[in-house]
């Protein structure tokens, strides 16, 4: 982490990989410093959250912490906030993540519909992320998350990546997108909240990395004041398709000439990736962290043109390779 609680930047990352192993310098643990335990972390980061989030009625609460992080801190917030929680692996042990594509997310939507609760709360093992369903046991996506978010403490703007969904803008959000590896950096410049897809939210009041365990308690704050199915009903969702490709031979310029020729297009954008705008939806390509192969990304204004676009874009990306199908 960077001084502001930025993340370490790519080049940071990768500076020891110049080096030979033969190269690094060998040290005694004795002369390496000394440790610092932060005692009152959890309870400093409780504070902050309790000083920005409030509830106006009492709520119940399905907590999935994954056996990780979270398990020590949101089930201690959310109940001081005046929550009753119905905790799922808030313990360590088995890490069961929650994602739309891992096994836990239908387990937090089941305990939240056979408990009847307000809203389900997940957790990544770092609590970094948040993932929700709503009162009627649907899962929430992390677009529909920035949305709803966005619109109440971005006081109507947010700053996400190019990959996110075009719904921001529907629903009157002044957006500023960016290439996945600078959304920090553009939060931090203008200070306003931001996040993406992922469930990953950053607050720049509390800090420049993403807070799971603030965007718990700041959607459950929300929810206490309307109820979370009717502000997910608010925002329209279109068709999506995200997946990781292997960036193995694909020449940049063929792979975005191919697009351009298709018709309908409205822009290019080639900063940081690539993202080809049609007139009735979008395909791009980015490079996440150190994840491996690139993000493709593609949303439409409805299924027969997202198929359409996907076809579009898989034989665009085979052709770049010089693997015409």
């Amino acid at each position: 982490m960077e001084p502001g609680g930025a993340e370490i930047s790519e080049s940071i990352l990768e500076e020891p990989e110049q080096y030979p192993p033969e190269s690094a310098c060998r040290n005694d643990w004795v002369d390496s410093g000394t440790i610092e335990k932060y005692e009152t972390a959890i309870a400093d980061h409780r504070d902050i959250i309790m000083r920005h989030c409030s509830l106006k009625r009492r709520l119940k609460v399905v907590v999935n912490a994954g056996a990780g992080a979270a398990g020590y801190i949101t089930p201690g917030v959310l109940t001081e906030m005046g929550c009753e929680i119905i905790p799922v692996n808030c313990f360590p042990g088995k890490y069961t993540p929650a994602s739309p594509f891992k096994p836990g997310l239908p387990e937090l939507a089941r305990t939240t519909r056979e408990n009847h609760a307000d809203l389900g709360i997940a957790h990544d093992f770092t609590a970094d992320r948040v993932t929700i369903v709503d009162d009627r046991g649907r899962p929430v996506s992390g677009d529909t998350l920035l949305a709803i978010l966005g619109r109440t403490l971005g006081f109507g703007s947010i700053v996400t990546t190019k990959d996110a969904s075009m719904s921001l803008e529907t629903i009157g959000l002044r957006v500023n997108r960016t290439a996945p590896l600078h959304l920090v950096k553009e939060i931090m410049k203008s200070g306003g909240f931001g996040g993406e897809p992922s469930g990953g939210c950053i607050f720049p009041w509390i800090s420049f990395y993403p807070d799971g365990v603030f965007a718990a308690a700041s959607i459950t704050a929300l929810v206490s004041r309307e109820k979370l199915s009717v502000l997910v009903d608010q925002v329209p969702e279109y068709p999506l398709l995200r997946g990781n490709i292997d960036e193995a031979g694909i020449q940049p310029d063929r792979l975005e000439m191919g697009l351009r020729m298709s018709g309908n297009v409205v822009s290019v954008d080639t900063t940081g990736g690539l993202k080809v705008t049609f007139e009735d939806g979008w395909v791009s390509l980015y490079r996440y962290g150190r994840e491996p192969g690139l993000r493709l990304t593609i949303e439409a204004a409805d299924v027969s043109r997202l198929r359409a676009l996907y076809h579009l874009a898989m034989e665009c990306i085979e052709t770049s390779r010089g693997r015409p199908n």
